[in-house]
């Protein structure tokens, strides 16, 4: 029990567990022992974890305080990757991660957000998608991670046509390209993930913020930019590939389902306003009109949170990295939604389980290590 005195019989399991490749935290959970408590009782006994000769292995938390406390010093693609706490696999059947990345706008300031507060937020979502995938590990084994983006990883510099000069933060080349630049984050992102995954598949299609000037192709856009340079930095390592959408849309097959990905701007306005109503009655035009039948259908662009299912098909709509949006405001009377969305994918079933991870929480972790900007 927590605060009670240590008896023989914990004393013997926890030499037992220090054996092993648990770490603190782990060991903390078995033995329903505050971490402190538990690092306090092997100085005590003498002991060491297994897994490193000379000290515990830092617990997942203390990691991501770590790698939060660098960021001041150490450039954004060279920051330690996020290693997921080591869970047995359980029994049951193996699924794959799915997560829904969209509308980052790197380049973008708003009161409360700019490309330190994103860089911050990626850790932050990083860490928590790490965390939930280890609680399903318990359930059974997750090897693959499929990641969505579905466009507008930068803001643009098109001042006048999609940006008000008021939010532009810095130039489109540096947007890209930068220390903070959407490059640098997604490269250490990836990184991060291959750490944990066996496999890890990116399919991305082109937001509207990144297109060229008017007059310019719509398939000149510099989210493809970002997309293709990131394939070309991770060309050598078999254990990640990058699926670009030549079309403004991709059909995405996981085990035998498929989802239909696209930005969202193929639609205005709505009905009284409201967008999920247009998407929605586009969702069921094109499960007519695509080359191939899906069942899912991700998007972003509204900068909310949606679900809606019908006929058998199901809409997801994702949320953004930027808080205090006053262009969502105005234009659509509410507050954007600063959440990225997880799910798991069955064989058979389908998604079986979906989680919204709220990256303003971020704010709580960064101020706890002194880094907010």
């Amino acid at each position: 029990m927590p605060g009670s005195k240590w008896t023989p019989e914990e004393d013997v399991r926890l030499k037992e567990l220090a054996k092993t490749n648990l770490g603190l935290e782990e060991l903390a959970r078995i033995l329903n022992r505050s971490q402190t408590a538990v690092k306090l009782r092997l100085k005590r006994l003498n002991l060491q974890s297994k897994k490193n000769n000379n000290e515990l292995t830092p617990t997942f938390s203390e990691v991501i305080e770590k790698i939060l406390g660098q960021i001041k010093s150490v450039p954004l693609e060279k920051l330690e990757t996020v290693k997921a706490p080591e869970i047995h696999a359980g029994e049951g059947d193996e699924e794959q991660a799915l997560l829904h990345l969209t509308d980052i706008h790197i380049g973008r300031k708003t009161e409360s957000f700019n490309s330190n507060v994103a860089r911050d937020r990626m850790i932050y979502l990083v860490s928590k998608v790490l965390k939930i995938i280890s609680l399903h590990r318990v359930a059974g084994p997750i090897k693959v991670l499929n990641v969505f983006l579905t466009g507008d990883i930068i803001n643009s510099e098109d001042v006048g046509y999609r940006v008000d000069l008021s939010e532009l933060e810095f130039i489109l080349r540096d947007q890209i390209f930068g220390e903070q630049g959407a490059v640098a984050l997604l490269t250490w992102t990836f990184k991060s993930f291959l750490e944990n995954f066996e496999q890890v598949n990116v399919y991305a299609v082109r937001g509207n913020h990144g297109r060229g000037p008017k007059g310019s192709s719509e398939k000149t856009n510099w989210d493809d930019v970002v997309y293709h340079v990131l394939k070309v930095k991770f060309e050598d390592n078999s254990r990640i590939r990058f699926y670009i959408a030549d079309s403004f849309y991709q059909i995405v097959k996981i085990y035998n389902k498929r989802f239909l990905i696209a930005h969202g701007d193929q639609v205005r306005g709505g009905t009284y306003g409201i967008p999920l109503y247009s998407l929605l009655q586009r969702m069921l035009r094109w499960a007519t009109a695509m080359p191939e039948p899906w069942e899912y259908f991700f998007c972003g662009h509204w900068h909310t949170i949606a679900e809606i299912e019908q006929n058998g098909q199901v809409l997801y709509v994702g949320g953004t990295f930027v808080s205090d949006d006053e262009y969502t405001l105005r234009q659509y009377g509410w507050n954007a939604c600063t959440k990225q969305v997880l799910a798991f994918v069955h064989p058979q079933q389908g998604i079986t389980a979906r989680y919204k991870i709220n990256l303003l929480n971020a704010k709580k972790i960064v101020k706890q290590n002194g880094n907010h900007d």
